[in-house]
């Protein structure tokens, strides 16, 4: 057998190219956010109007997670990747017309921003299976922790750097730019060449996958079993039968449940009321949690062979230290102590998302890994709208610090499902049964 020595991230085109395509998709993204609630609000005057922007977004998202779910299997990662660029630059132009018409409907921006968000809700889950295929096994963290480091770096100066963009720019060059940027996501993934994929163990991976199947079902070692696994599940049933991606979206609902505390406007108040402080503070704690996280990020980024031997660990331990951390900066509110908390938080919770990513990615089968990714999103986006209203209301009843305090125990919840999953806790991620050929 051949193997080939494994080139450095960056010396690899094809990840080259899919960083390319995130970085541009995440911008245009960001932008495109930024350049339609404003148009919006200038047109019409409404706050209303400009808020049913992410509320249309995650409509949007949660459908196309529905459909994703089921038909994202049957295309080519690279292809379906290519044509979301392509289409969302194309929806961008229409919706360019649409902003520079003076009799501006509001119900066909919106339309055209369904249409936007519905095929943008593909571009993760297919990003998330095209990765485990364009780089080496031995790889995973360090391209999931690459990618996550952009990501927070644009959650923190995308938003600021659009709002200077659109005073700074016309709407023309605004759109323009949006749908360049788009486009260009789109052709970056074009470039990408898949290599051939050796598994030196598939029939042991194809053995261990069909008594897992066999063991869910509660047949096993039976003729019924062995029959039952050579049917394909639908993606709905592998979130919820395959024990570890079972154990990380129910810790995923709980979190993200806990993650709303952490939302500007719950910040504000806290910060307001409970640490005694200006909206500069307010500032400067927002800002500190996104530093953290890109801190976290690059120092994950030069650990990655310690944290891969024990992958569920740092999972259930990111969960318990946040947990603590959560409820120090609740309990004792004292403003330097909070921006202090807020940047550790950072690199915590991102060795949790990048571990828990990297063990997804190599649980799940190559085919299966797109549609399930929908699945969960289509899950998960719903809820996550729903974990502010469920907050807002606790924190008028109660008041804020008390919602920082259950946030808090939140993620202690969190710790505890992830202790007792043996599955999660020992899980193996060995590193040397891939390689890639040229």
């Amino acid at each position: 057998m051949k193997v080939q020595k494994r080139k450095a991230l960056w010396k690899q085109s094809n990840f080259f190219f899919l960083f390319s395509s995130q970085v541009s998709q995440s911008m245009a993204f960001i932008l495109l956010q930024v350049v339609v609630m404003v148009e919006i609000y200038a047109q019409t005057g409404s706050v209303f109007g400009s808020s049913l922007v992410p509320a249309i977004n995650a409509f949007g998202l949660f459908i196309g997670g529905v459909l994703g779910s089921y038909y994202m299997q049957h295309f080519s990662e690279v292809r379906l990747l290519q044509s979301i660029g392509l289409l969302r630059a194309a929806i961008v132009v229409a919706l360019g017309f649409v902003l520079f018409s003076d009799s501006t409907a509001l119900v066909v921006l919106l339309t055209l921003l369904f249409l936007q968000a519905l095929a943008g809700s593909w571009y993760q889950p297919a990003r998330f299976s095209l990765l485990p295929r364009v780089v080496s096994k031995a790889q995973y963290m360090k391209a999931n922790g690459t990618l996550a480091m952009i990501h927070q770096m644009f959650m923190t100066a995308g938003w600021a750097l659009g709002g200077v963009l659109v005073v700074w720019l016309p709407l023309s060059w605004m759109i323009g730019l949006v749908s360049f940027l788009f486009a260009f996501s789109g052709i970056a993934i074009g470039m990408i060449k898949i290599a051939k994929r050796v598994d030196i163990e598939s029939d042991l991976i194809v053995k261990s996958v069909e008594m897992e199947r066999a063991e869910i079902e509660g047949a096993a070692n039976t003729g019924e079993a062995r029959k039952q696994t050579n049917k394909p599940f639908p993606a709905w049933r592998k979130v919820f039968t395959y024990p570890i991606i079972r154990t990380v979206t129910i810790m995923d609902f709980f979190e993200n449940l806990a993650n709303v505390i952490w939302a500007s406007a719950f910040l504000l108040i806290f910060t307001t009321e409970i640490l005694g402080k200006g909206t500069e503070w307010w500032g400067f704690i927002n800002a500190s949690y996104w530093v953290g996280a890109i801190i976290g990020s690059v120092t994950i980024l030069s650990i990655t062979s310690i944290l891969e031997k024990r992958l569920g660990t740092v999972i259930a331990i990111s969960s318990l230290v946040m947990c603590l951390m959560t409820l120090l900066f609740a309990l004792i509110p004292i403003p330097w102590l909070a921006l202090i908390v807020c940047v550790l938080m950072g690199p915590v919770y991102q060795a949790r998302e990048i571990c828990q990513e990297t063990i997804m990615q190599d649980v799940l089968e190559e085919k299966e890994r797109a549609n399930v990714m929908a699945a969960r999103s289509a899950l998960l986006t719903p809820w996550s709208s729903l974990t502010f209203l469920i907050m807002g209301f606790i924190g008028e009843k109660i008041g804020i610090q008390w919602v920082f305090i259950l946030g808090g125990a939140l993620y202690g919840l969190t710790f505890i499902v992830a202790i007792f999953q043996k599955k999660l806790l020992e899980y193996k991620y060995v590193v040397d049964e891939v390689s890639l050929l040229d």
